[in-house]
C-alpha cells in the first residue's frame, strides 16, 4: 500500500500542527482498516511504510544487536531485522534506497519498549 495522499517531506510536518497530525492518523486509520495487523506508521522524507507489531523471536535478535554482550551495538541491524520481518506493507523505495533505508532503519530500532521494571532479593 502506497499513500493514498502525497503526503509531504517529513520535516514539511509540524508534530504541534493539529492538520498534520490529522492527515498522519488519517493514513495510519486507512492502513489498519486494510490490513488489521498494522501497528506502527514509518515515515521517511515523503515514503511512508507499515509494520506489524514485533514477535518475541524478532524481539530478541533486534536486541541482541542493540546490546550485545561483546562488540559494538548495531542500530541499523536491528532496525533491518525489525523492517525485514515486521513489514506489511508501503513504498518499496524505502527497501531499495540505501539512504531511506538506512534512517527507516535506525527509527525502527527506537520501537523496542521496555518498560519500567525492577527485581527485589530478599
Amino acid at each position: 500500500m502506497t499513500n493514498p495522499k502525497n503526503v509531504g517531506r517529513v520535516e514539511d510536518y509540524n508534530p504541534n500542527d493539529k492538520e498534520d497530525l490529522k492527515e498522519l492518523t488519517k493514513l495510519f486509520d486507512a492502513a489498519q482498516a486494510e490490513n488489521s495487523n498494522v501497528k506502527y506508521q514509518l515515515v521517511v522524507e515523503n515514503k511512508t511504510c507499515y509494520l506489524k507489531k514485533l514477535d518475541r523471536e524478532t524481539l530478541e535478535v533486534a536486541l541482541g544487536y542493540l546490546m550485545p554482550t561483546r562488540g559494538n551495538p548495531k542500530p541499523i541491524t536491528s532496525g533491518e531485522r525489525i523492517i525485514n520481518t515486521c513489514w506489511v506493507s508501503g513504498d518499496t523505495e524505502i527497501r531499495s534506497d540505501e539512504d531511506l533505508f538506512v534512517t527507516a532503519c535506525l527509527q525502527a530500532a527506537e520501537i523496542i519498549d521496555n518498560k519500567s521494571s525492577f527485581l527485589k532479593k530478599r
